[in-house]
This record gives C-alpha cells, sequence and structure tokens, in this order.
C-alpha cells in the first residue's frame, strides 16, 4: 500500500519524532514516504521524502500573500496555512497514493486534497487537545477546520476528551496511542538519585514552566532538578524571569537540546519524571521516560489521564495546584518503596506502546 505522510517540518519536537517512528514501523509491509518543507533535526533513515524546491516555496508564499490581501486577510497564520497547501499542491500534482495521512496545517485541506491525489481514504491524525486546535492553532480558521475535518476518512486522536469532541463533527473517529521510538536496550533506571527530570521544548504557556518553577521553591532542597531543551530567545528571556521570580535558578540544572541518542542517558539517572503542562497531544517524552522505569508525575490534563489511563500508570495532582505536587513529589522520593512500584508500572505501560503493537493496530484499524 502506498502511504503518505504530510508534516510540514521536522524540528525537535514529539510529533514530529512520532511521524517518523510510526512512519519507519509502517514501511516493513507498505511503501511509504515523507512530505515535508524544511528541516531534519532526527533525519529520515531509509524513508522517501519529497520536498518543494526554495523556489517553489518562494512563489507559493508570494501566491499566498496576494490571495489573502485580496480576500482583507491579513493574519501571519493564515498566510502560512495557504501558503502550506500551495507547497504540498505543487509537489503532489500527479501524484497517487491509497492513503494520506495528514496532520496540522494540512487538516485544513481534506477537500482539496482529496480532488489533488483521489486517495482511498485521507486520515487527520491530530496530536494534541480539541480545544487547542480551535481555540488557538485555527482560532480563525473554524469554519474550515470544521468543514475540512466532516470529510475526514477518520480522525485519530489521543484522548478521550478529544475523540469525543471530532466524533460531533465526524462520525468516524478513533484513538490510537503513540508509538514509543526510543531503544532501552533493557536498561532502567536505579532510583537511586533524587533527581527530578523535564524534557521539552522551553515553552512557557504551553508546558506550565511558570508551574513547574513555582513546584520546584517548595521542594526539599535535597533534591536535583534537571531541566533538557532549549526555547526561542523570548520564551529562555521569560522562564529566566521565572526562574528568578521564584528563586530556583540555583535549582535548576540546564542541560540545553541532548542528542535523540543521549536521552537514554539522561532519562536513567531520573527517580521521577514531572510535567506541569497546561495542555500536550499525548506527551511523548513521558512515555520515554516510563520506558526506563522513571516513575511520571503530572497534572491532570486530557492527554495525562490517557496515557497513564487514569492514573493507574503514574500519578496526577489537580491541574495548577503547585503546592500539592510538590508535596507529593518530596513524600515520593523518600519512599522507595512506593518509587519502585511506580517503576513497575511505567514500564507496564511503556510495553503497551512498542512501534510493534502500534504498527498492527494501525494496518488492522486504519489501512
Amino acid at each position: 500500500m502506498k502511504i503518505l505522510f504530510c508534516q510540514t517540518q521536522f524540528k525537535m519536537g514529539g510529533q514530529q519524532k512520532v511521524v517518523l517512528t510510526l512512519a519507519e514501523g509502517l514501511r516493513k509491509n507498505n511503501d511509504v514516504t515523507i512530505y515535508y518543507e524544511n528541516y531534519n533535526y532526527f533525519g529520515f533513515g531509509k524513508l522517501n521524502t519529497i520536498r518543494p524546491s526554495k523556489i517553489i516555496q518562494l512563489k507559493n508564499l508570494l501566491i499566498s500573500l496576494i490571495y489573502n490581501f485580496l480576500l482583507l486577510k491579513f493574519r501571519k497564520k493564515l498566510v502560512a496555512d495557504y501558503w502550506h497547501f500551495l507547497n504540498l499542491k505543487s509537489t503532489l500534482k500527479n501524484s497517487e497514493y491509497d492513503v494520506v495521512i495528514l496532520v496540522n496545517p494540512y487538516i485544513l485541506f481534506v477537500d482539496e486534497i482529496k480532488k489533488l491525489v483521489n486517495p482511498k481514504k485521507i486520515v487527520c491524525w491530530t496530536h494534541n487537545l480539541y480545544d487547542t486546535y480551535v481555540e488557538k492553532y485555527f482560532k480563525y480558521e473554524n469554519e474550515k477546520l470544521f468543514s475540512s475535518m466532516s470529510k475526514a476518512d477518520l480522525i485519530i486522536s489521543q484522548d478521550i476528551y478529544t475523540e469525543k469532541r471530532w466524533h460531533e463533527i465526524n462520525p468516524n473517529t478513533m484513538i490510537i496511542d503513540n508509538p514509543l521510538g526510543i531503544k532501552t536496550n533493557g536498561l532502567k533506571t536505579e532510583l537511586n538519585n533524587k533527581t527530578i527530570g523535564w524534557v521539552g521544548r522551553i515553552d512557557i504557556d504551553h508546558k506550565g514552566l511558570d508551574y513547574f518553577c513555582e513546584m520546584v521553591s517548595m521542594l526539599d532542597r535535597d533534591i536535583k532538578v534537571c531541566i533538557v531543551g532549549e526555547g526561542s530567545v523570548k520564551d529562555e528571556k521569560s522562564f529566566d524571569e521565572y526562574l528568578i521570580k521564584y528563586k530556583v535558578k540555583d535549582r535548576i540544572e540546564r542541560l540545553g537540546n541532548l542528542p535523540y541518542e543521549k536521552l537514554a542517558d539522561f532519562y536513567r539517572t531520573l527517580s521521577a519524571f514531572v510535567m506541569t503542562s497546561r495542555h500536550e497531544g499525548f506527551g511523548l517524552v513521558a512515555i520515554e521516560s516510563m520506558a526506563f522505569g522513571v516513575p511520571f508525575v503530572g497534572f491532570d490534563i486530557p492527554a495525562f489521564e490517557g496515557m497513564t489511563k487514569n492514573q493507574k500508570y503514574g500519578k496526577l495532582l489537580p491541574f495548577g495546584n503547585t503546592s500539592q505536587m510538590a508535596e507529593y513529589i518530596n513524600k515520593l522520593l523518600n519512599d522507595k518503596e512506593e518509587l519502585e512500584k511506580w517503576s513497575k508500572l511505567s514500564l507496564e505501560r511503556a510495553n503497551q506502546l512498542t512501534l510493534e503493537n502500534i504498527v498492527r493496530i494501525w494496518e488492522e484499524q486504519v489501512l
């Protein structure tokens, strides 16, 4: 079967890594191609790739600017989304695929892509909370979003709430967990260090790093806190302001961006992995840490409720309650028996999300 994944770019990010992981898994029994425009942080291995040239991208940017100007639409996001579609259109002309898998912003253009490629099936793969798409990503394109999603052959989401909301628009919806791509080689944490970790893009609002700093200020002084990741100049400056505000600049060790192959070594040093996100699609880095037996602690947002199966595999605290989270972590890191209990559950959950298991679900229920 000929399968096409459509993703704008492959900078460092959980969604991008998941797309590549699944594509590589499906490649064993299918002809898989990745469409993208720019950047290649992870590498594509043996996957087929197609992309528009820089000249075509510049030409399409000019067309998008003129098009939106004539419609009196001056928002940068509207110009960018239509530009991405024009790039895809230019590249897929005269192409044929059996299944086309779209992530945002391409989920806006189901009808157009059907006419362009005429595939047997178009799948919209959503990696974030329903509200994030409607109220943030496509705030000014809701009518287009709902119309497009209603015409998809299938919508895949990561949590019950999001699946339910998409179902109101299109009954062809389902939940499929994301696959785990990191290699553990049978290694796991020894739970010997009072160290908690965090991995991700420095994004204050999305990742709740203001909450994280406040929570760290209430941790016992013998607990070590490590952060992997970087952000924009603006977000890095804001993060520094929160570090100073909560007096935790000397409490948090910043490790910057680590090569993907080095993350395994980092996860194994931890006794807990902590996330204070306001919203997530799934929480890939959390599952990666759990694959090494690291207990997970987070807020009770829909993504983490799904990831932990309603706290069966991880501890969730009321959203925004940083004092309760800090109190729990202080107790957890002083209770080896409790740590070992959660460590076993983390391994159990990670084993459910092996690439082989998730590929089987896609091949049996999606393709």
